[in-house]
């Protein structure tokens, strides 16, 4: 039965289609309303006590570039309840982060949270045609992280239903999606190749069904990979993005697939260059630094994410106003080179472009810091002649530095790491 109060309740944001003066306005008057908020927290009041800062000096989101960043050093250095200006009876439980890049970190998490995460996730599955029948299979690693949480509540905050499968092997993927009428996987994008992957070894027939959405989240998706899932299976790949911080996702693509729409009413975002510490101009990439808009139970101010993006106020062809991101990578996912900063997303754009060559990739960086050289392994996928000089000049134009291509035989990369590093620099120091 078709949920009509969560289809009406979601079915639009009005903050999609704000003018950039309305959204800025927006966030000013709720970033004068958190202030307060924030600077009750023990983390928050310690740190402007260090910092000489007087919240009352804070007014205005003008203001807000004077105020020191908060590094994921300093959080994991701090205990939960630092990080709170909430009691005991508060938290509605506790989670963490990936520890991806480090020791995880532990959060506090409220009613509150819960509402707006509802609100955010289910505006995103809007916005590419999630609603009341559809089911979703997510698979995700269960336990303390909070990725499947979100995963989940985002379908339910949409009316849609959810099989919880977790992290599986190929063989019960494909159990569920035969069990279950699946209209839509959620899981990271490396998952798509590799299951197709292993349907294509086995040698046996799609499961389409009502399958029609793969939904990406936790990683970079490069237009290469993405491009290959759709044509493997038939299907349209959309991706998300969010932050253990936060929750996810706080940002997703639309039918155009240009970008992310942020939800700017809850998130200011500004994109920092790592050098200088100031705003790059827009569509430029920098780090993304996070302050938050709501009472939320762990609240940031001036978050350094070392997540990569880009940010652009430019009007979506969809009709939205919001401003949208393009997520590049972590620093574990990006090398730097003569100056320049290598995403693995962009090297695998070109890489996957080619069909001869799988889904399977990495790239060492050799030599030294003033003569640097690129092996690339690549896989060879049966049946197809490796055009190597032609890959190897669409590489070596990126890095702008000489490139070795190595083909090794199918099968050489594991396909048990779901995120694995893809560049790996082993120069002498």
């Amino acid at each position: 039965m078709k949920n009509k109060r969560i289809d009406e309740k979601y079915a639009i944001s009005s903050v999609d289609y704000m003018s950039k003066k309305e959204i800025f306005d927006l966030q000013s008057r709720k970033f004068k309303e958190i202030i307060p908020y924030i600077a009750d927290v023990p983390f928050y009041k310690n740190k402007f006590l260090k910092e000489g800062i007087n919240n009352k000096q804070i007014q205005e989101l003008s203001d807000l570039p004077k105020l020191p960043f908060t590094t994921k050093e300093e959080i994991r250095l701090s205990k939960p309840m630092e990080r709170t200006p909430l009691g005991y009876d508060g938290i509605a439980f506790f989670f963490s982060s990936s520890g991806t890049t480090g020791n995880p970190t532990i959060y506090s998490w409220s009613t509150k949270d819960d509402l707006i995460l509802r609100e955010v996730a289910a505006r995103c599955m809007k916005r590419v045609g999630v609603s009341s029948g559809d089911i979703s299979l997510v698979l995700a690693p269960f336990g303390m992280p909070i990725m499947w949480y979100c995963m989940i509540n985002q379908y339910l905050a949409s009316g849609a239903g959810v099989v919880p499968l977790g992290i599986s092997s190929p063989n019960e993927i494909l159990k569920a999606m035969s069990a279950f009428p699946i209209t839509s996987i959620t899981t990271l994008p490396i998952i798509g190749t590799r299951l197709f992957e292993f349907m294509s070894m086995k040698k046996m027939s799609l499961i389409k069904n009502r399958f029609c959405h793969f939904h990406f989240g936790g990683d970079y998706l490069s237009n290469a990979r993405r491009y290959r899932i759709e044509n493997y299976w038939g299907v349209e790949c959309y991706d998300f993005y969010g932050l253990s911080e936060i929750f996810g996702p706080i940002a997703g693509e639309c039918e155009e697939k240009k970008g992310l729409h942020l939800a700017a009413d809850y998130v200011i975002v500004e994109v920092v260059d790592p050098e200088t510490e100031k705003s790059v101009p827009e569509g430029e990439v920098g780090v993304a630094v996070y302050t938050t808009l709501w009472g939320k139970a762990a609240p940031l101010l001036r978050y350094w994410s070392d997540d990569y993006i880009s940010l652009t106020w430019e009007k979506c062809k969809c009709g939205r106003t919001s401003p949208r991101i393009i997520y590049k990578g972590r620093p574990i996912d990006s090398v730097v080179v003569n100056n320049k900063k290598i995403f693995a997303k962009d090297i695998e754009g070109i890489i996957l472009s080619f069909s001869e060559i799988s889904d399977e990739w990495a790239l060492k960086i050799v030599g030294s810091t003033e003569q640097p050289m690129a092996k690339v392994y690549l896989e060879k996928t049966s049946g197809y002649k490796i055009n190597t000089k032609r890959i190897q000049q669409e590489i070596m134009n990126w890095l702008e530095i000489p490139v070795r291509i190595e083909i090794v035989p199918f099968g050489s990369f594991s396909r048990s790491d779901v995120k694995p590093k893809r560049i790996i620099d082993i120069r002498d120091k």
